[in-house]
C-alpha cells in the first residue's frame, strides 16, 4: 500500500548560509581538502610549493648579492668602432701579464699603431709587419692588477645583424670612480703617444648601423715630399690651421664652425697625396665618406656627417662620380633618366641630401671637409659656393718645375751634409752619366762648395742635400717634360723604372714622353667618342 509522501521541497538557503558557501570559501574547502587527503595529488602540490618558495629565496639573494656587487665593484663595457675600445686594448696589449697568461689569443693585430702589444719572444727585431702577439683571450675572464686595485675582464663577440663585434667588459673591485678615470686617461695617453708618427683612417660600415669604425694606420707624410708649385701647399695648410684655431672668432659672430676645401684637376695631381700629408701636419684623423656605396642613402649619410668629431677631416674622393650623371640641376636629361641611372648603380644619394648633410642643420661642426674631382665643371654651382665649399684649389699637370724638384727628390743622397757635397762625380768618373749623381761618405769623395742661390732661402728641416751633378741632371732632365701635359704620377712611375739610376732616366726620357702623349690623346679620344 503505497503512501503518498508530500514531495520535499529543496530549503532554501538563509543569508547567512549563502555567505558560507561564497566561491572564496569554496576553494578554501577544495585547498584542505588536497592537503589533508594523501596520495600523488599532494606531492605535487607540496613539490610546487616547496619549489616556489626555493625560487623566490634564490632570487632575492641574487637581488642581495648584485646590490652588494654594486657597492664593491665597477663594470665598464667597451664597444669595438668605438676609439675608447682602441685605446683599452693598445694599452692592454702591453701588458706584461699576456706573457705568462694560460688562456690567451694569438694574434698580428696592432691596433694601427705599430709594434705595441705583447710580442712573442724573438719578434721584437725586425721590420715583418706580421709579428706575432699575445692578447686577452675570447670568451674567457682573465685578470690584472692595476694601481693596487683587482680587475677582471673578458672579451666576447656579439652579433648583430649582419655585423659582428667585439666587445670589452672590465670588472675594477673599487668604491671610487676615480679608478677607472685614471685607468681611461692612462689608456688614452699611451694611445696618443703611440700615434703621434702615424694618422688614423676610419670608414663607414653601414650594412647595419651606421658606425665609423677604424680600417687603416698610415705614417705621417712629410709636407716637404709633396711637390706642387710654389705656394699651393703653404696656402691650403695656413688656412686649415687657421680655422682650427678661430673657433671662438666662429661662435662670437654666428657663423658655423665649418670649412670645406674642392681640390680639383686631372688624375694623379697630387690631390689625395696632400690631404694625407696636411692630416698628419694637423695632428687629424681622416674618415673617408664613400658617396658611391650602393647602400648610402640621405638619411644614412645624414647620420654619418652627424657623428663626425669635432676636429677631424672628413674626405669626399671623387664627389662627381656619387651620381652617375652630372651633380649640375641644370643639365637637361629626359625624365627619369637619372633616376633609372642611380636605380641601376645602387646609388641612393640625392643632390639635396648631400647639401643638406654637408651645412643642414645636423652638420658636424668643427671639421675640415676635403671634396676632390675630376670634373669640377660638372658640379652644381650650389655645392661649389661658399659655406659649403670655401677654398678652391686646381691641381694641374706637371709644370718643368715639378719635374726637377721631383728628379732631385727620387735621386738624393740619402745621408750627406748640405755643406758636403759632391763637386763633379759623374764628369770625373761616372760612366755615360748613369752614376747615381753622389757618393757615400765612406768613399771619401765629398767636397765643400756653397748651396745653389734657390735653396739658400729653405728652411732648416727642409734643406736639400742635393749634390751640384744632380742639380746639373735635374736640369736636363726637366727640360725633355713639356710643361702642364704629364702627370705627377706618370712621371714618378717612369723614375720608379729607373730607381737608382738617374743618367738611365735621362737617356730613355724623350722616348717615354712621346710614348706617354699618344697614350693621353688615346685616352681623351675614347672619352669624347663615349
Amino acid at each position: 500500500m503505497q503512501t503518498n509522501q508530500p514531495e520535499q521541497l529543496p530549503a532554501v538557503a538563509t543569508p547567512g548560509q549563502a555567505a558560507s558557501f561564497s566561491p572564496r570559501n569554496f576553494a578554501m574547502l577544495m585547498l584542505t581538502s588536497l592537503l589533508t587527503s594523501p596520495g600523488p595529488t599532494w606531492d605535487l602540490l607540496r613539490f610546487l610549493i616547496i619549489g616556489g618558495f626555493a625560487e623566490l629565496i634564490r632570487r632575492f639573494l641574487m637581488f642581495v648579492w648584485s646590490k652588494l656587487e654594486n657597492q664593491f665593484w665597477i663594470t665598464a663595457t667597451l664597444e669595438e668602432w668605438d676609439r675608447s675600445y682602441y685605446w683599452m686594448m693598445m694599452w692592454l696589449s702591453k701588458r706584461p701579464e699576456w706573457t705568462r697568461a694560460r688562456e690567451l689569443s694569438i694574434s698580428t693585430q696592432s691596433f694601427g699603431v705599430g709594434d705595441i702589444a705583447s710580442l712573442v719572444e724573438g719578434e721584437e727585431d725586425g721590420n715583418d709587419q706580421n709579428k706575432i702577439r699575445f692578447l686577452p683571450s675570447h670568451d674567457r675572464t682573465a685578470s690584472l692588477w692595476y694601481r693596487g686595485h683587482y680587475v677582471r675582464l673578458s672579451r666576447s663577440r656579439v652579433t648583430e645583424g649582419m655585423w659582428t663585434k667585439q666587445v670589452l667588459t672590465m670588472r675594477i673591485l673599487a668604491r671610487d670612480h676615480k679608478i677607472i678615470n685614471q685607468l681611461l686617461l692612462d689608456a688614452k695617453g699611451a694611445w696618443t703617444v703611440a700615434k703621434a708618427e702615424s694618422i688614423f683612417i676610419y670608414a663607414s660600415d653601414t650594412r647595419n648601423e651606421p658606425e665609423w669604425h677604424l680600417v687603416a694606420s698610415r705614417p705621417k707624410r712629410p709636407l716637404s715630399s709633396i711637390i706642387l708649385d710654389t705656394g699651393i701647399k703653404e696656402k691650403i695648410l695656413d688656412d686649415a690651421r687657421d680655422f682650427l684655431d678661430s673657433k671662438k672668432w666662429y661662435t662670437e659672430r654666428g657663423i658655423p664652425f665649418r670649412r670645406g676645401y674642392l681640390l680639383y684637376g686631372a688624375p694623379g695631381t697630387g690631390k689625395t697625396s696632400i690631404i694625407h700629408s696636411l692630416a698628419g701636419e694637423l695632428g687629424l684623423d681622416v674618415y673617408i665618406i664613400s658617396l658611391s656605396r650602393s647602400n648610402l642613402d640621405d638619411s644614412v649619410l645624414q647620420q654619418l656627417i652627424s657623428d663626425l668629431p669635432e676636429k677631424c677631416i672628413a674626405l669626399m674622393e671623387d664627389i662627381d662620380a656619387a651620381f652617375h650623371h652630372s651633380l649640375n640641376r641644370e643639365t637637361e636629361k629626359p625624365e627619369g633618366t637619372a633616376a633609372a641611372e642611380n636605380k641601376e648603380e645602387g646609388s641612393k644619394i640625392t643632390l639635396s641630401g648631400l647639401l643638406n648633410a654637408l651645412d643642414g642643420v645636423g652638420a658636424q661642426e668643427g671639421r675640415l671637409l676635403f671634396a676632390t674631382t675630376n670634373r669640377y665643371e660638372a658640379l652644381d654651382h650650389a655645392l661649389r659656393r661658399p659655406g659649403r665649399m670655401d677654398v678652391h684649389v686646381e691641381f694641374k699637370l706637371a709644370s718643368q718645375y715639378q719635374a726637377g724638384e721631383l728628379f732631385k727628390r727620387f735621386y738624393k743622397p740619402e745621408k750627406a751634409s748640405p755643406k758636403k757635397l759632391l763637386g763633379a762625380a759623374v764628369a770625373d768618373g761616372g760612366e755615360s752619366g748613369k752614376d747615381s749623381g753622389y757618393v757615400t761618405p765612406s768613399e771619401e769623395r765629398l767636397v765643400d762648395i756653397e748651396l745653389p742661390e734657390d735653396e739658400k732661402p729653405l728652411p732648416s728641416h727642409e734643406k736639400k742635400p742635393y749634390t751640384t751633378e744632380l742639380v746639373r741632371l735635374s736640369e736636363e732632365f726637366k727640360a725633355h717634360i713639356p710643361d702642364r701635359e704629364i702627370s705627377m704620377a706618370a712621371l714618378q712611375g717612369y723614375l720608379m723604372m729607373h730607381k737608382g739610376r738617374p743618367g738611365d732616366a735621362i737617356d730613355g726620357v724623350e722616348a717615354w714622353v712621346q710614348k706617354e702623349k699618344a697614350r693621353r690623346e688615346k685616352e681623351v679620344k675614347s672619352t669624347v667618342e663615349s
